[in-house]
């Protein structure tokens, strides 16, 4: 759900156009709208918890989220940061901002290297990432986290296993029971178990690492260093003060959800015995999981607003041969894959 504004208050200067981009506050995944023929919206939907507005409900939400982001658009202008009302939704401003030619950051990495000799102990620098390097970490994080809403089901947040209930009109619930489930283990399918154990290490893991290039790809095109370090609050701390402020803006909770979940890809993913228990717990608890996920997505809107981008492109080709009783299929992939950055100009 993305809306391109002209801002009748702002006639002039990068914040009288911008894009808006819909956001569902609870997990910061992008919005899908419908509307009518009338261009009314009728519906509302997260693409990722699934948060769901109908009906007059969503054109008020719709309504609202749009006059906020210009007032959020005008108060950006005057240096202050973005806040968002109570609805279950938000539109993330993205100014057009005056950036630095493709020219102009390759002479001022130059100007970094030349002066920068051998990376500085527990630094990394643009001797480890060249010009439009950073696009690619920017890339392979929203890989990781778009594949993130993919495939967390939201209907099974729990290691244990419980039935569906539905609640019907008189107050009575119903139960949804497998009974193929009941029939091969009614206490604890040992392969079920193991798939939800899983399910959970991996997307703590995987969300851990989206936050950590995410990061690492901000600092590195804002200031042309970052940490060498997988502790993500230390990492939240290195970025540039501008960053960490839109940060707290768009999820006042960053800090706690960094903070919680901190070792998670570094000395956690090992399970020494030291941390074993905490990582275990940090990884499978559902209110970290998610909080971790949603600082993820928070960070590459960061990433996109101080001038990271990626696109990917893509050719499929299938060929099937047919010699008697013999068919042979040949499938031809082509990727093309393009990092970029375009940092704000000082």
């Amino acid at each position: 759900m993305e809306v391109r504004t002209t801002s009748d208050s702002l006639r002039e200067g990068p914040f009288s156009e911008y894009v808006g981009k819909g956001r569902c506050k609870s997990c910061w995944g992008a919005l899908r709208g419908r509307t009518d023929t009338e261009w009314t919206v009728t519906g509302i939907r997260c693409l990722v918890c699934g948060e769901l507005l109908e009906g007059e409900e969503a054109a008020a939400e719709a309504e609202r989220i749009n006059s906020e982001a210009t007032i959020n658009a005008l108060n950006m202008w005057w240096g202050q940061q973005p806040t968002y009302g109570d609805g279950p939704f938000a539109q993330k401003v993205f100014p057009n901002l005056e950036r630095l030619s493709e020219t102009e950051i390759e002479s001022r990495i130059s100007l970094s290297k030349a002066g920068q000799g051998k990376s500085p102990q527990g630094k990394l620098t643009r001797h480890d990432f060249p010009a439009g390097s950073p696009g690619w970490l920017f890339l392979q994080a929203r890989f990781l986290i778009d594949w993130m809403g993919e495939a967390t089901d939201h209907r099974r947040d729990s290691i244990a296993e419980f039935p569906d209930i539905d609640m019907n009109a008189d107050g009575s619930a119903s139960l949804h029971i497998d009974m193929d489930g009941i029939s091969e283990d009614p206490e604890h399918r040992e392969h079920e178990l193991l798939k939800r154990v899983g399910a959970f290490l991996g997307n703590g893991m995987i969300s851990a690492f989206a936050c950590e290039i995410a990061m690492k790809c901000v600092s590195m095109t804002c200031k042309d260093e970052c940490a060498k370090t997988h502790d993500l609050l230390d990492l939240f701390e290195d970025l540039p003060r501008d960053s960490q402020d839109r940060l707290r803006a768009d999820y006042p909770s960053i800090e706690d959800a960094l903070t919680e979940s901190r070792g998670v890809f570094g000395a956690w993913r090992y399970f020494e015995a030291a941390v074993g228990t905490d990582a275990f717990r940090s990884m499978m608890h559902p209110d970290r999981s998610r909080s971790l996920a949603k600082a993820a997505r928070v960070i590459l809107d960061e990433a996109e607003y101080v001038g990271l981008s990626a696109a990917l492109k893509i050719q499929a080709n299938r060929k099937v041969r047919v010699s008697d009783d013999k068919r042979t299929h040949e499938d031809k992939i082509s990727l093309t894959i393009r990092g970029g950055e375009a940092p704000l100009r000082p």
